[in-house]
């Protein structure tokens, strides 16, 4: 047994975790909040709307509920204006497990380059 390989596997549960959790939180999103920060965005709400195409979206409403600067620069700044911090929550919370879990993944891509050979 190799003395990093508890190490690499603490760095796998958090990556499955932080995804897992991502993903549940997303489907939240999905079914509570997406619609209604479309009507504002875009006009009108999206009919057949593909998990796919959630992923697409809610990180461009995350980042326009964020910075000002952002929603200014696409065309958002209504949606950073409208609703309240209470709403903006599990965006929020899903951004921050997008970082984790992205970070993890290039930790672990680096343990296994540099030290499991």
């Amino acid at each position: 047994m190799q003395p990093l390989f508890w190490i690499e596997t603490v760095i796998v549960v958090i990556f499955l975790l932080s995804g897992f959790a991502s993903i549940g939180v997303l489907l939240y999103i999905g079914k509570r909040h997406i619609k209604e920060v479309d009507r504002v965005a875009l006009g009108n709400e999206i009919q057949d709307d593909s998990f796919a195409y959630l992923m697409l979206r809610v990180p461009n409403y995350t980042l326009a509920f964020i910075w000002r600067y952002y929603a200014r620069r696409s065309g958002l700044l209504e949606i950073h204006d409208r609703f309240d911090k209470k709403f903006k929550r599990p965006f929020m919370i899903n951004l921050w497990l997008l970082i984790i879990g992205m970070s993890t993944f290039i930790i672990l891509i680096i343990f296994q380059k540099y030290y499991f050979v």
